[in-house]
Order: C-alpha cells, then sequence, then structure tokens
C-alpha cells in the first residue's frame, strides 16, 4: 500500500503538465514555488534523508524508488517543458553524486538499496525506460478515498 499511496503522491506533484505550471508561475513571480524548490524538498524528504531503522526501512525504500521511477518519468515525457526537463535532469545528476556517498556510508541492506538506485538511474540516463520498480502496483478499487 505505501507504494501505491506514494505512487499517487508523487505522481500528482512530478506530473508533467503541473511541474511547467509551476515554472511558469515562478517566472512571473519569484515569491512563488519554483520547481528546483518542489524537487529540493521531495528529496529532502525521501532519496537524501537517513532511512530510518525497523519496520519504516521498507516503507522508505519503496517510497525512494517511487519517488526516483516519477523524476525519470517527468524527465522521458513529451509534455514536460525544456526548462522542467533541464531542472530534473540537474536533481538527477546530483542524485548520480549523493547515492554512491550514500552507499558507502551505508552497510548491508540499505547499501544494496542505494546501489540500486544508483544502477538504475545511469542506466535509465543513458536509455529512457528504466525504472526501478518496473511493475507499479495497482491501487485498489474505490482508492483514495
Amino acid at each position: 500500500m505505501a507504494e501505491v499511496l506514494s505512487r499517487h503522491t508523487v505522481s500528482t506533484l512530478l506530473n508533467p503538465e503541473r511541474l511547467n505550471r509551476v515554472d511558469q508561475a515562478f517566472a512571473r513571480d519569484t515569491e512563488q514555488l519554483s520547481v528546483e524548490d518542489l524537487l529540493d524538498r521531495l528529496l529532502a524528504k525521501t532519496l537524501l534523508k537517513s532511512l530510518p531503522s525497523g519496520d519504516q526501512t521498507s516503507i522508505a525504500m519503496r517510497v525512494n524508488a517511487v519517488v526516483l521511477d516519477g523524476m525519470l518519468q517527468s524527465l522521458e515525457s513529451d509534455a514536460s517543458a525544456p526548462e522542467v526537463k533541464a531542472m530534473l535532469r540537474m536533481k538527477l545528476d546530483y542524485l548520480l553524486k549523493q547515492l554512491p556517498r550514500k552507499e558507502k556510508r551505508s552497510s548491508g541492506y540499505k547499501a544494496a538499496h542505494y546501489g540500486q538506485l544508483q544502477t538504475v538511474l545511469e542506466q535509465a540516463l543513458k536509455q529512457a525506460g528504466g525504472r526501478v520498480i518496473s511493475k507499479p502496483a495497482k491501487m485498489p478499487p474505490g482508492s483514495p478515498i
């Protein structure tokens, strides 16, 4: 269920048309939220945040995978404006530098998670279509309520 709920939220946040509108609003008024700030906030709460311990670890890992997949999907979308794609690419390039650092500071299960994200990201930036979760879980009927 964590994957389904996070995918619903991330797909809304990173919807290409929405990101385009955020970018246009910021261009008109710099007091508005920018795509860069939106991505920074999202990454700070997910991929760049330390993984929790205990039963929350696997949930956080799944959310990280969903966020990375969402960013890649928006980057590859024809609906994304070039300026939005540039910002997404910049943040993904930043992740390419951060994920190996996080992997080195982790061990076992957590290191494997960061290594897998790194591998998928590298492949996806070379050839479109790569995803961490190749077959996303479907939202149950009647959800979200």
